[in-house]
């Protein structure tokens, strides 16, 4: 399900240059804006490594996608956010097909049932 999710989301956003990764980067910037590189990296390690983010995070700042300040806090700029907006719209139409005939309660019981697997994993 995860890779199908990924293959979906990097067909849908690469109409705007990202990938499932750099939407997610985009969407928590948005999100907690503004924001710390370390937080943001900590927030995607479930779907990006450290690595992988870093470069995200670094191609935003050429693009003119975000800012950083004094402080290192990430914000998005007028252009990002101007890409969330359309991005945002794609990916709502795509969660919308996603979810189709399942209810709220499956996909919670859904979300529980995943966190208690990689929690036995983990430990």
């Amino acid at each position: 399900a995860d890779r199908l999710l990924t293959r979906k989301i990097d067909e849908i956003q690469s109409e705007f240059g990202l990938t499932r990764t750099g939407w997610q980067l985009l969407n928590s910037i948005n999100e907690n804006s503004p924001a710390k590189r370390d937080m943001l990296i900590q927030l995607l390690l479930p779907f990006s490594d450290k690595n992988n983010t870093t470069q995200v995070l670094a191609e935003f700042n050429r693009n003119q996608i975000t800012t950083v300040s004094a402080q290192n806090e990430i914000t998005l700029t007028e252009k990002g956010k101007q890409l969330f907006t359309a991005c945002s719209e794609k990916q709502q139409q795509f969660r919308q097909k996603a979810m189709q005939n399942i209810s709220e309660q499956e996909y919670q019981t859904t979300v529980a049932t995943l966190q208690k697997i990689v929690t036995n994993i983990e430990e």
